[in-house]
């Protein structure tokens, strides 16, 4: 079956809104965080697809949840609160001096979108001799993070840099949420996105945000929008779903997850609900790894069954399992069912070979073509 790009542009669309954001990220030992992601949950996705969403149809915006993200234009205004909170100096994160700020303002509104590397030091002379890359990035990191400037779209995966009424389009609300209506908003998309949530959970690195992510639970509840459920196990906090929440179709397949992907992000949450412990190894010293330096959550169905330690060789199109570990209460899975699924990743990857010398445990299978499975 041959699907249009467009069908799959608004799958992808579809994807990032009941996901709520979904999180950039620079490691690239396989595809970035972002298309990882999505590529999981739109068969045959491209990653000019996500490019076409932000730039031709703007209807996707790189901006800051608990991290870089990826989020529907029309959630803009409740990015404005996180704005404010680095415009009110409430983070760790640098600050740069204002007439810096002020003069990289000035540059973009004259000269348009601008890059880090377009504020190299050419030989002109700029206010106070200060100008080369390294502080000129600072301040369009910080000017992007206080919300004074966007991201348009990334080359190369280097951030291009606008005013936001350029890239903003019209028709989206620019109006400052407060803190109820942020509350709300924030314990919709936890409950859409992952299906059963704790107000912590909703308020997930949003600083200052659980109490009132907790009185707007229980007041969502009161009302009959959420209902407040028990997890068999798990007691310390309320847990809750949408009163609309319907049982849905698990499909029993393979899937090798990002480390920074929606389900896995959590940690806390993955022990109390999966019964997984996890932890992306690469930030770990290599001789306390015990996985490996990229391992990958690996989900069948509803289960974290597996990791894997995989690495992607891109000059000879080839990924490279170096390591497979199954859970403990790993089910009895076909054999063919982890061949699809790492072939499914590999051509995600836009590998045409699998390599694995040293997961012995693994399928003799993987090692073929990819059109033979």
């Amino acid at each position: 079956i041959t699907v249009s790009n467009t069908l799959l542009c608004q799958a992808v669309r579809k994807a990032i809104a009941h996901l709520g954001h979904v999180q950039v990220d620079t490691i690239s030992v396989v595809l970035r965080a972002h298309h990882h992601v999505l590529g999981c949950r739109v068969p045959a996705y491209d990653k000019s697809m996500l490019h076409r969403l932000q730039i031709k149809d703007r209807v996707v915006l790189e901006s800051w949840a608990h991290a870089a993200a990826y989020l529907p234009m029309e959630d803009y205004r409740f990015t404005l609160p996180v704005n404010r909170n680095f415009k009110d100096k409430l983070d760790s994160w640098p600050d740069v001096d204002k007439r810096l700020k002020d003069d990289v303002l000035r540059r973009i509104a004259i000269e348009g979108p601008l890059m880090a590397k377009d504020f190299e030091n050419d030989g002109k002379s700029y206010t106070g001799g200060w100008w080369n890359h390294k502080p000129a990035k600072r301040a369009l990191e910080r000017l992007f993070l206080e919300g004074e400037l966007v991201i348009s779209h990334r080359l190369s995966f280097q951030k291009v840099f606008d005013l936001p009424e350029r890239v903003i389009p019209d028709h989206i609300d620019k109006t400052f949420p407060d803190k109820s209506d942020y509350a709300r908003y924030l314990m919709r998309k936890a409950v859409r996105s992952m299906g059963i949530v704790t107000p912590k959970q909703a308020a997930y690195l949003r600083r200052g945000m659980l109490s009132s992510v907790e009185t707007a639970a229980k007041i969502m509840a009161e009302e009959g929008e959420l209902i407040e459920c028990q997890v068999g196990g798990v007691t310390r906090e309320k847990y809750y779903i949408s009163k609309d929440m319907t049982p849905g179709r698990i499909t029993q397949r393979i899937k090798i997850l990002s480390p920074f992907d929606n389900i896995i992000i959590q940690r806390q949450r993955l022990i109390e609900l999966f019964d997984f412990q996890y932890q992306i190894e690469c930030y770990v010293p290599s001789h306390k790894r015990q996985f490996g330096y990229f391992c990958l959550p690996i989900l069948y169905g509803d289960q974290l069954v597996a990791r894997g330690d995989i690495k992607v060789h891109r000059n000879r199109k080839v990924m490279e399992i170096r390591s497979l570990f199954l859970e403990p209460k790993c089910p009895d899975i076909a054999h063919e069912k982890w061949v699809n699924g790492f072939w499914e990743f590999a051509s995600l990857n836009n590998c045409h070979m699998i390599e694995s010398e040293q997961a012995a445990n693994l399928p003799a299978l993987l090692c073929g073509p990819v059109d033979t499975v």
